[in-house]
């Protein structure tokens, strides 16, 4: 009621003041702003063009013939059943010949032959100079659940700047492959967060980030976290964060744990009917299987860091 007195007894002058203050001012500065938010759009958007063609034709043709040699290279040093030496003989010769629009098909059939079959302790393909059974875990014998997330929604991130980046359950399931580069790959930020905020969430290298949702059997899928030295990011909505108990070589798990060889185990756990979902209960119950060598850990995950470089480079050249 006071309010509404006061307003009523304004002098002529004091209510011009007043709707200076309260309606004219702001609406100008609204105004004057508009330019500058139309230039910011557009720096953002001649700035994502410039990251995306920054390497140019050559270059990226370069950097795919030496990661092809690199791969055909690896490739000569995989070993099997004479089978899968035939395989890899083709898969070598398809290289050589610039065949490498097969190349999704080839990563998945050797994700199913480099690691073990269920209720097997070897991959059938293996490296040259590894012959050690691969010792099976319990998944949190070896993984601890106890790094955080949050459920911002995709209205709480943006690309344009911010302290602190998020991982988004659907940037898991449609956008990253097996592994985060953290300081290359497109992450939104989340919106007005602070760092401050997030000291207990923050991810490290080797981190584990398992979707936990999904509208089909793709729940579950994995992204390890790399590159992420000085860079301030955490996990968001619908993930389970997962964090090495001992050491793994770069790489690995996040090809292993999208690999059919784990990924059998998660199908029957999987709940619901339009949506499925997975709990970490139902994490709790599965089983890792690894070589105990880092160095054929590090091997294996090399080899498809760069198979999946190659095809990333082959979609540039289309």
């Amino acid at each position: 009621m006071l309010t509404k007195e006061t307003i009523e007894n304004l002098t002529d002058e004091q209510a011009l003041l007043l709707l200076d203050l309260k309606w004219v001012k702001p609406v100008v500065a609204a105004m004057n702003e508009l330019p500058q938010e139309i230039i910011r759009g557009l720096t953002t958007k001649i700035m994502a063009l410039a990251k995306k063609y920054i390497e140019t034709f050559d270059s990226n043709a370069n950097r795919r013939k030496k990661t092809e040699d690199a791969i055909i290279s690896q490739i000569t040093l995989l070993t099997g059943c004479e089978y899968d030496r035939k395989g890899l003989a083709e898969i070598k010769r398809s290289l050589q010949q610039s065949r490498s629009y097969k190349l999704e098909q080839v990563k998945l059939s050797l994700l199913a032959k480099m690691f073990p079959l269920k209720g097997a302790i070897a991959p059938e393909i293996r490296f040259k100079g590894f012959t050690e059974a691969w010792e099976m875990h319990d998944l949190t014998d070896s993984l601890s659940p106890h790094v955080g997330n949050n459920t911002l929604s995709r209205a709480d991130l943006n690309y344009d700047n911010g302290e602190v980046l998020n991982i988004h359950y659907g940037d898991i399931l449609i956008k990253f492959g097996s592994l985060v580069d953290s300081a290359k790959d497109e992450i939104p930020y989340i919106t007005n967060g602070l760092v401050v905020d997030y000291r207990g969430y923050l991810l490290q290298d080797g981190d584990i980030i398992f979707a936990d949702t999904a509208e089909d059997e793709t729940a579950g899928k994995v992204v390890e976290i790399t590159n992420s030295f000085g860079i301030n990011i955490v996990s968001g909505l619908h993930t389970m964060v997962y964090r090495p108990k001992c050491t793994f070589a770069p790489y690995f798990l996040g090809y292993y744990l999208n690999s059919t060889s784990y990924r059998h185990q998660l199908l029957p756990l999987m709940q619901g009917a339009k949506v499925l979902s997975l709990s970490r209960s139902n994490l709790a119950k599965t089983q890792i299987c690894y070589p105990k060598s880092l160095d054929e850990q590090a091997t294996i995950g090399i080899f498809f860091r760069d198979l999946d470089a190659l095809i990333e480079a082959n979609k540039s050249n289309r």
